[in-house]
């Protein structure tokens, strides 16, 4: 059942082109769209509109979530059990005005926030977005957020590919439970953003990338962690700390020009900082650095939970 409230919110028809892709991939998918730009005018002429949207499950298999948000403030994790969506956006109709499009037969989404006038956003009141996706099926997640305030969670879900990209932001991705099904590669960008990622250990993923340009960014890797991580880490100018259970072996490979590495512990070889014992450590973390200027600092955290049995990865029946 659909719910829509807002008397700004039109049901029509997308680019052709989109259609297209996404029936000749057979890919259900949410693309989440938002177009928001902020310009001259009076911050005082703002008129706010809630809508909101809930689709039950039904016999959908799979979702692709497209998320692409400017600026506001996020909120994206698990939903309730039979529902394929829901979101709450809360947006100002003078400057504003959405559009929706739902194809129930392709189960899929695309909710875009349009600018139809020139406005000042006043950064005081900006604006939110709710999104819950199902923890039972399969997710494909392409998240985009500009000059956002996110809290992210992807405890428990099945996700077979992630990718995060943050501009101007302060972002919390959380992993709070192990997932239920994993992606072989994780990526996470980040411009000018203050980055925290909590509970890499129970992301499962074997390869992780992380591209931070201006700001601090934080890799915790607490959790279930229970095979070794290959993780590609570039940074610019910014400052990273890698939070690394005490059990788990470290070999650090730094290639850039002014790289402080804070590392206590760590025996040096060559470009390598290394744990001891690390060549005989039940789980490694191999970070792959390179950059132009920045701080890395490694702090030992508590034991790794370990020991957690990874689901299989069934046949995927977009491919078949």
């Amino acid at each position: 059942m659909d719910q829509m409230m807002g008397r700004r919110d039109h049901l029509g028809g997308g680019p052709g082109g989109g259609d297209v892709v996404m029936t000749a991939l057979r890919i259900p998918a949410i693309a989440v769209l938002f177009a928001i730009g902020i310009g001259p005018g009076d911050s005082s002429a703002q008129s706010w509109r809630t809508v909101q949207r809930a689709v039950r499950l039904g016999s959908a298999q799979w979702l692709n979530v497209d998320l692409g948000y400017a600026a506001g403030n996020v909120t994206f994790g698990p939903g309730e059990a039979g529902s394929l969506y829901r979101y709450t956006l809360r947006y100002d109709e003078d400057a504003f005005t959405p559009a929706t499009e739902f194809d129930r037969e392709g189960s899929s989404l695309a909710l875009s926030l349009v600018r139809v006038i020139d406005s000042f956003w006043d950064s005081s009141d900006r604006g939110s977005l709710e999104l819950s996706v199902p923890p039972g099926i399969p997710l494909r997640l392409d998240l985009q957020l500009g000059a956002s305030k996110a809290d992210l969670e992807f405890g428990g879900l099945m996700i077979d590919a992630l990718k995060v990209a943050v501009g101007a932001a302060e972002v919390e991705i959380r992993f709070s439970s192990p997932l239920a099904r994993s992606p072989e590669i994780a990526h996470f960008e980040a411009g000018a953003a203050d980055l925290r990622i909590l509970g890499l250990g129970n992301l499962g993923a074997e390869r992780v990338e992380v591209y931070a340009g201006v700001g601090r960014t934080l890799l915790d890797f607490g959790g279930s962690l229970t095979h070794d991580i290959l993780v590609d880490l570039r940074m610019g100018l910014g400052e990273l700390e890698l939070r690394i259970p005490e059990d788990v072996g470290i070999d650090i490979e730094r290639t850039g020009l002014l790289i402080l590495l804070d590392a206590p512990g760590l025996q040096r070889d060559g470009d390598h900082w290394r744990s001891a014992g690390f060549m005989e450590a039940q789980r490694r973390v191999t970070v792959q650095l390179a950059g132009a200027v920045g701080r890395i600092k490694v702090v030992r955290t508590a034991p790794s939970a370990g020991g957690r049995e990874l689901n299989p990865r069934p046949a995927d029946p977009r491919r078949e």
